[in-house]
């Protein structure tokens, strides 16, 4: 049974976005640190792809666990937590895409000096990643219909 709040088009919606990117970062995904540092356009590509998925992923997060009637917490990372703990991804998936906000907030505030070799590295992280939340969302969205 479809939860009251739950509005499948928006988190569909949301689930198409990340196979687009997901399909971007495909075709990047053997960069190196040095291509991007070479290569502005690409390295603001790659960023943007990056931010967007996680960006994408919580709003998919907040979206189901307010329409279950659960917080997730202050904390865009604390989002995949609660996923978790509702039994809709894995734990361990949970973990692994918690490191792609902590990613995010540093590419989007640039709390540091960006480690180019860190990006790179993570785009195929971020593709195995995206692809099996994506799998995992779209097969809980079956199971409430």
């Amino acid at each position: 049974m479809t939860p009251s709040g739950l509005v499948e088009s928006v988190v569909q919606r949301r689930l198409t976005m990340i196979d687009r990117l997901v399909g971007a970062a495909e075709s990047r995904r053997g960069i190196t640190g040095e291509e991007l540092d070479r290569d502005f356009d690409t390295r603001l590509i790659v960023e943007r792809i990056l931010t967007q998925l996680a960006d994408l992923a919580v709003d998919i997060n907040a979206h189901i666990t307010s329409s279950l009637g659960e917080t997730a917490g202050g904390e865009a990372r604390s989002t995949f937590d609660k996923m978790a703990q509702l039994g809709i991804i894995p734990r361990a998936l949970a973990t692994e895409l918690k490191l792609s906000v902590g990613l995010r907030n540093v590419l989007v505030h640039e709390y540091v000096n960006i480690d180019l070799n860190k990006v790179a590295e993570s785009v195929p992280q971020a593709i195995d990643s995206y692809t099996q939340y994506r799998r995992q969302i779209a097969r809980w969205l079956l199971e409430q219909r």
